[in-house]
């Protein structure tokens, strides 16, 4: 009898002994996350909370939390396959989700404090993060420019993801600059601003250049090889806080407050480009994507001149429809690769944007090519006094104000365009050769040599060196 009596005991002392090593043993209600040491979600019942599983410190469950853990680890489970081999240094973050309809974003330090739909939005909690480790390690001067950590966010997130942090189409300058005024509904409106823009307040300033820069940063990154954008993966996180902004000094000051806009974001670009190149202990494959920054900058049309803007067309006209903007602004969709622009005797339009800013902003715009809508042939004094800005124009007899396609223009030249507008009467002009003829003391309209094209009837010039090359209508 004693025996069993014991023998029970030391089962039941076992069993006891089991279940308490499983209750201590268990593993807690938490996040599997090597990123993020602990999530709070605010709710009106108060906060809810879940540690990371390293921390083994154990919780009641949450379903709050719980709903929102998987969320989180499937947008970070790329990040953290990066960080664990690419990066020595450990990256802890604790997140904080209101669990309202508010549009919160904020990143203080290691502190991440956002609503739950931006959680859910996609690329937000990555940017978060990428913000957190710019915050955490970065130097003063880049913490104190909110365009620079926009910009170095945009370049992190793709080294990680390999996707590109804007989906805008391809930008070019300064056609960028006109798109301030929509930063609003933009990609690269960044989350702090959310609140603000859904309360109708404009917040943008020169962030508007993140569009072009983190184009043209991207461009760059995509010109590394395999082996080098490795290396550059591998080097990048050390790479942050050796970087130095220059003090940001425009210089002078202008007359005209919309050309000041101007002048103050060419500087501004060009100093972002010069401190990225010339910040010390950075590696070779990041010396390499910074010189490269700028070679695309200029593919992009940016120049440093600052009294005139260059473009690949000048369109102008006197007065410009609301339909009229509507086809040149998909001309210019359609052309991504070019800048075109409308001027007005007042206003300019920074294709494809349809909105109007004034003509003091850029000073002088100059391009290839101008096409200059007209009732009636030009005398060659107004061509003389306001056409030395371009390199060939297109005069349009537009007295009968019919519709004209420049598309073929633009992609095949003056003929095509001929081809493609049978009743369209035109002067193609040669602005250099116009102006030699005028020093010369000779009618710039002269033709030595001239016959009528059958398929586009339409004259062309049979000397290469004249003036006009193409016409179709009254002999000049």
């Amino acid at each position: 009898m004693t025996v069993r009596i014991w023998t029970g005991l030391l089962t039941t002392g076992f069993c006891i002994a089991i279940v308490a090593f499983a209750f201590v043993s268990r593993k807690p209600f938490c996040i599997d996350s090597t990123i993020v040491e602990k999530v709070d979600v605010l709710t009106s019942e108060g906060t809810e909370r879940a540690y990371s599983c390293d921390v083994r410190k154990h919780l009641p469950y949450s379903k709050t939390v719980a709903d929102l853990i998987p969320i989180l680890q499937g947008k970070l489970r790329i990040l953290e396959s990066w960080l664990h081999f690419y990066s020595p240094q450990k990256i802890r973050a604790s997140i904080t989700v209101l669990d309202d309809q508010q549009l919160y974003f904020r990143v203080h330090g290691s502190e991440i404090f956002l609503s739950e739909e931006f959680l859910k939005k996609e690329s937000f909690i990555e940017r978060a993060v990428f913000k957190s480790i710019i915050r955490t390690t970065a130097e003063a001067s880049v913490l104190n420019d909110s365009l620079v950590e926009e910009v170095l966010i945009d370049l992190l997130y793709q080294v990680v993801t390999g996707k590109r942090a804007l989906n805008e189409t391809k930008v070019r300058w300064p056609g960028v600059l006109a798109l301030e005024s929509e930063y609003c509904k933009s990609d690269w409106k960044i989350g702090e601003h959310f609140q603000a823009c859904s309360k109708g307040h404009f917040p943008g300033g020169h962030l508007v250049l993140r569009a072009l820069l983190s184009f043209a940063l991207s461009q760059s990154l995509e010109k590394l090889s395999p082996e080098e954008l490795y290396r550059f993966s591998h080097s990048v996180l050390q790479d942050l806080p050796q970087i130095r902004m220059n003090e940001w000094i425009p210089g002078k000051t202008l007359e005209s407050h919309a050309q000041q806009g101007y002048y103050e974001s060419v500087v501004r670009v060009q100093n972002i480009v010069l401190s990225f190149q010339k910040s010390k202990g950075i590696s070779a494959e990041a010396q390499r994507v910074f010189d490269e920054l700028g070679i695309q900058l200029k593919i992009l049309g940016f120049r440093e001149e600052v009294e005139s803007s260059f473009l690949d067309l000048v369109i102008l006209k006197e007065v410009v429809s609301k339909g009229e903007l509507e086809i040149f602004s998909k001309l210019a969709q359609d052309l991504p690769e070019s800048s075109l622009a409308i001027q007005t005797p007042t206003e300019i339009y920074l294709l494809p944007s349809m909105t109007p800013l004034t003509r003091g902003t850029f000073g002088e715009l100059r391009s290839h090519r101008s096409v200059w809508y007209r009732c009636g042939l030009p005398d060659w004094k107004e061509i003389e006094s306001s056409m030395t800005s371009y390199h060939r124009v297109l005069v349009i007899d537009s007295c009968k104000q019919e519709t004209v396609d420049l598309g073929p223009y633009l992609k095949q030249g003056v003929q095509n365009f001929a081809l493609s507008n049978p009743d369209i009467g035109f002067i193609s002009i040669h602005v250099p050769s116009f102006m030699h003829s005028l020093k010369r003391n000779e009618n710039p309209f002269r033709w030595d040599l001239a016959e009528f094209d059958k398929s586009t009837r339409a004259f062309k010039s049979l000397n290469p060196i004249q003036s006009v090359d193409w016409f179709r209508g009254p002999h000049p």
